[in-house]
């Protein structure tokens, strides 16, 4: 496997070793995105790793390693795996729908004119984080990727909704928080 790491990692570790985290990586099917991250994350494990023989069990040092490496992916699977979970009841327990941003596009656009103009004065009295996250959300974002793309936590985020959903609501455009 061609070393990605744009060699950053040379004389820190051995190219094997570097080559194995990438194939385990790419075997646990991360997105090449994810591929530096991961990797970040994987050498100071991997450089603090001393193999001794005699506690190997017979194994050689590119056994453990895989061991050691697989261990840690399934920890980052299954870190993303709750947090997707939790995004998801976020979203149930927000009244957030998964909808594809063509279906909210559908939504705003039938013959609601009226309300449609409150809707825009709604959003436009927003402040401008709320705003971008209503936008963000109109487009049929998550939680998760609107914090990722704002660089908030999801947390900030959840609050900015809940500031959103009370404008609405007072605004009696309940209708427009589904």
């Amino acid at each position: 496997m061609r070393n990605d790491s744009g060699n950053c990692y040379q004389g820190c570790l051995d190219p094997w070793k570097i080559n194995l985290a990438l194939a385990r990586i790419k075997a646990f099917g991360f997105s090449r995105d994810q591929w530096a991250d991961l990797l970040q994350n994987l050498v100071p494990e991997v450089a603090g790793f001393r193999f001794c023989a005699e506690r190997a069990g017979g194994r050689n040092e590119a056994q453990i390693l895989y061991g050691l490496i697989n261990n840690r992916l399934r920890s980052v699977r299954r870190s993303e795996q709750r947090t997707q979970l939790r995004m998801e009841r976020h979203r149930q327990r927000l009244g957030l729908c998964s909808e594809t941003a063509e279906d909210h596009a559908l939504f705003v656009t039938e013959d609601h004119h009226e309300t449609q103009i409150d809707v825009r004065e709604a959003v436009a009295a927003l402040p401008p984080r709320e705003r971008q996250v209503c936008e963000l959300l109109m487009r049929g974002s998550s939680v998760r990727e609107i914090a990722q793309e704002m660089g908030l936590s999801w947390h900030t985020v959840d609050a900015s909704i809940q500031r959103i959903r009370a404008q609405f609501s007072e605004m009696e455009l309940n209708g427009w928080l589904q």
